[in-house]
């Protein structure tokens, strides 16, 4: 059996009766509401992909694991410069941590560069708007060229995140989700860097959704790569979404 796919604690084994349970620690997990966890549930039965195709879902993660330690090689002198891009321009930390939640609901923390001011106020301004005035001139060319996100390599990695999935969301997402309890589905899955979104999508809750539930209907590497193919072209290209 593949190494990768193993995962053993030598001096603690914990046994979890209901790894789903809206009861499991609030610190580690988010909460699902009745009809939520219902859905999941549903949802995992269905779309077990660590069950039913074990061998792609190690192979996706071997894959993982190589070409998030190879962006981390490669990026680390981008990631410095811009840091250090961040810091000249504006006073506060360069990396920008954020809770936000991941497969089965675990929560964990995603890096990236900062592209806002230090603390900003939110005055009406949309995060997804170029002319968001809380965006710094650094972080614009950050953003346009998805360079504020290359120290998600260390979450890729780590094993937070996958190079392919739905969007990373914070709670509040999930929060405002309550009158579309399908929502859940999403973290059925590892939350993945890029994803075939485009700027009206992020936009439309419902239209995100619906290319995430796509992706994890008919999940499979070779839709992975094509993806992962579709998006370097764009981000080279400066297509940012």
């Amino acid at each position: 059996m593949n190494v990768l796919c193993v995962k053993m604690k030598i001096k603690k084994i914990t046994i979890i009766k209901t790894p789903y349970s809206s009861k499991n620690n609030e610190y580690n997990k988010v909460k699902f509401n009745k009809s939520q966890l219902q859905i999941f549930n549903r949802a995992k039965a269905k779309y077990d992909y660590d069950k039913t195709k074990p061998l792609s879902i190690c192979a996706k993660r071997a894959f993982d694991i190589f070409a998030g330690t190879v962006g981390l090689m490669l990026t680390a002198p981008v990631i410095l410069l811009s840091a250090a891009a961040v810091k000249f321009e504006t006073k506060g930390p360069a990396i920008f941590n954020q809770k936000r939640i991941g497969k089965d609901g675990k929560i964990f923390t995603l890096k990236k560069i900062r592209t806002m001011y230090d603390n900003p106020k939110n005055d009406g301004y949309n995060v997804l708007s170029p002319d968001d005035a809380r965006i710094t001139k650094v972080g614009k060319i950050l953003r346009k060229y998805s360079i504020d996100e290359f120290p998600q390599f260390l979450n890729i990695v780590k094993g937070d995140m996958s190079l392919v999935g739905p969007r990373p969301l914070p709670k509040y997402e999930l929060d405002r989700a309550n009158n579309y309890p399908q929502f859940v589905e999403r973290y059925i899955v590892k939350p993945g860097a890029k994803l075939q979104y485009y700027k009206a999508d992020l936009e439309n809750p419902k239209q995100r959704f619906k290319i995430e539930k796509d992706y994890i209907e008919n999940w499979s590497l070779k839709k992975d790569f094509n993806i992962l193919s579709k998006i370097v072209k764009d981000v080279l290209l400066g297509k940012n979404y």
